[in-house]
């Protein structure tokens, strides 16, 4: 009789332990599910936050050329205004020259009359 409660027993403990791994297993795919579960939730998180970062990388870009345009226009500008500026500079220099020489011309007239109203 002995030997037929020791095979019970053994029995007994050999299903209480498959049943312990048993709970064990569901435990372990259970907290394997839930961290699948996690990593689902982040990367769809972080699939979102980088479509919404492509949108501002693109919005920045679009907002970057309209920069680069402007500045280049304003480049544009800035040139045309220095070349007009040198261009006025060259005319106000050859304007000045010119009004030396009439004021010298007319000096000269002056003196050129001034002597002929003394020798009369």
């Amino acid at each position: 009789m002995k030997g037929i409660f020791s095979c019970i027993d053994v029995l007994s403990y050999q299903e209480w332990t498959i049943e312990r791994l048993k709970d064990q297993r569901d435990r372990d795919e259970q907290e394997k599910q839930e961290e699948i579960d996690n990593y689902k939730k982040d990367l769809k998180d972080l699939k979102e936050k980088v479509s919404l970062l492509q949108g501002d990388v693109s919005e920045k870009e679009a907002l970057l050329l309209d920069l680069k345009e402007h500045a280049s226009s304003l480049a544009s500008a800035g040139l045309k205004k220095d070349s007009r500026l040198k261009t006025l500079e060259i005319a106000l220099e050859q304007k000045k020259e010119e009004c030396l020489k009439m004021d010298s011309q007319l000096k000269r007239a002056h003196e050129a009359a001034s002597e002929q109203s003394r020798d009369e």
